[in-house]
């Protein structure tokens, strides 16, 4: 197969992060079929390979992603504690991996990623009903965006999409903005 050529010429970990990757694939396909425990395993599959042939305490950009997924999945299902961890620990990664980087353009994406992720945290609040914690998680996320400098069509959006929550936390308090 494919995946075992990658194998003896490149090393086991080459296919394992081709397998992981094709899991990521398979867990956001079964999400956006509805099949949320399905994609639930199939992103926690790949975390583990990846862990497996990156270490436990890898950082990997890839892997702050599937998390972030896995967030979110856990939110739609009521499993906030679930979520929470997963968002947490995506959101420490993804800013180890900003702290590194040195180019602005690479800059301006984690902050954008950063922020979606402080976004998803604010959502697990909300739905909890934590009200003050979400709206500091939701300005936080717009804080990032504007640190980030760049406001392109993507963060604008999510900028948006970020103040369109905080809408929904004061209407949920009874005040405005």
């Amino acid at each position: 197969s494919a995946l075992n050529l990658k194998a003896e010429s490149y090393g086991p970990g080459a296919a394992n992060e081709d397998m992981a990757e094709v899991l990521d694939s398979l867990g956001y396909t079964c999400a956006t079929v509805g099949d949320h425990e399905a994609a639930v395993r199939t992103y926690e599959a790949s975390l583990e390979m990846r862990q497996e042939f990156l270490g436990v305490h890898a950082v990997d950009y890839q892997m702050v992603d599937t998390l972030n997924s896995l967030g979110i999945l856990h939110l739609r299902q009521g499993h906030y504690s679930e979520a929470q961890k997963c968002l947490s620990e995506a959101l420490g990664m993804n800013r180890h991996i900003y702290d590194a980087l040195e180019e602005e353009d690479d800059d301006v994406a984690v902050s954008a990623d950063i922020a979606k992720i402080l976004m998803n945290l604010g959502d697990v609040r909300l739905a909890g009903e934590a009200l003050e914690d979400a709206e500091k998680l939701y300005h936080e996320a717009l804080l990032e965006l504007e640190m980030g400098g760049n406001m392109e069509d993507l963060v604008s959006e999510l900028a948006a999409g970020i103040r369109s929550r905080l809408g929904d936390v004061a209407g949920q308090k009874g005040g405005a903005l």
